[in-house]
């Protein structure tokens, strides 16, 4: 709900302040959900046709660009690794003896050269990455480059990768344990 709430604003503030940059400008909305693109056009439908949607970052015309993103980088899968007595071993999800999902560890490894350096942390410990965040950094920095223009990205977390687990999940606006309820909460 963030991303139509933030671009309504941010186009009401351009009207009203700038009002010769409003008529000309184009918005072009990266959505890949088409029940959030409805909920999009609801809420940003007083700005008429300006605004467009896309499935896809390379969907989006050349030119100079304003690229706002909000949460953006939140919202790119991670792969979670587990330390174990036999080195950092990828977080799975099985079945547990009662049928009930539960966190295991699977057979991939983790290259050394990604931990922080340092002492090797006790058994239990969790290590996150999360490649597909430096190709999209990527992307929109080649995107900047190549067509110029400028970025702003509002996220939470942080610059260099720690240990620790920050997967969650949230139901109704609480916490809720990341495997209870399935289809049902936001990871």
């Amino acid at each position: 709900r963030r991303a139509q709430h933030l671009a309504d604003v941010l186009l009401r503030v351009i009207a009203r302040l700038a009002p010769e940059l409003y008529t000309n400008v184009t918005v072009h909305l990266v959505e890949t959900s088409e029940r959030l693109r409805n909920v999009q056009r609801q809420t940003l439908s007083a700005h008429g046709e300006r605004v467009n949607w896309h499935e896809g970052f390379d969907d989006v015309p050349e030119g100079f660009a304003l690229i706002v993103a909000n949460e953006l980088f939140d919202a790119i899968p991670i792969r979670q690794f587990v330390r174990t007595s036999m080195g950092f071993r990828e977080r799975m999800v099985g079945l547990g003896v009662d049928d009930e999902l539960t966190f295991t560890v699977g057979p991939a490894g983790l290259d050394p050269a990604l931990l922080p350096p340092g002492n090797t942390p006790p058994e239990g410990t969790v290590f996150e990455v999360a490649p597909a965040r430096t190709a999209v950094m990527q992307a929109l920095c080649e995107r900047l480059r190549a067509s110029g223009g400028t970025a702003l990205a509002i996220d939470y977390g942080h610059t260099v990768s720690g240990y620790g687990d920050t997967l969650q999940a949230v139901l109704k606006h609480e916490y809720d344990p990341p495997l209870a309820h399935p289809g049902e909460a936001d990871l």
